[in-house]
């Protein structure tokens, strides 16, 4: 929170970059407590602006591959494919996919 806070930011987008790994650029965790998100299990936006930024500062692909939500026991695949052209991102695509941990019901 205080963090958020001092930096003006909504939250925090944390990663680690996993290398030797063919499928999968990076594990996630996204915290947001300024708006009482103590953590979400999948976030499009934050992975689109991590592909961009991997492909600005590591490595240029058109692909990126990302899971988060371990944490959770709510595990997701964040898949971001970028359009580009001359080292430059034209458009910028999102998609996933999450995994049935439980099902509950709810009588109302």
């Amino acid at each position: 929170t205080e963090l958020s806070k001092e930096q003006n930011v909504i939250g925090v987008h944390a990663f680690a970059l996993e290398e030797g790994m063919d499928t999968i650029t990076a594990i996630c965790r996204n915290f947001a407590p300024l708006y009482d998100i103590d953590e979400e299990s999948a976030t499009g936006t934050s992975n689109c602006a991590l592909a961009c930024y991997l492909f600005k500062y590591v490595e240029k692909k058109s692909q990126y591959i990302f899971e988060q939500g371990y944490n959770l026991n709510s595990p997701s695949r964040i898949v971001v494919n970028l359009k580009t052209h001359d080292d430059m991102i034209d458009a910028v695509f999102v998609g996933g996919y999450g995994y049935l941990v439980e099902k509950k019901s709810l009588s109302v």
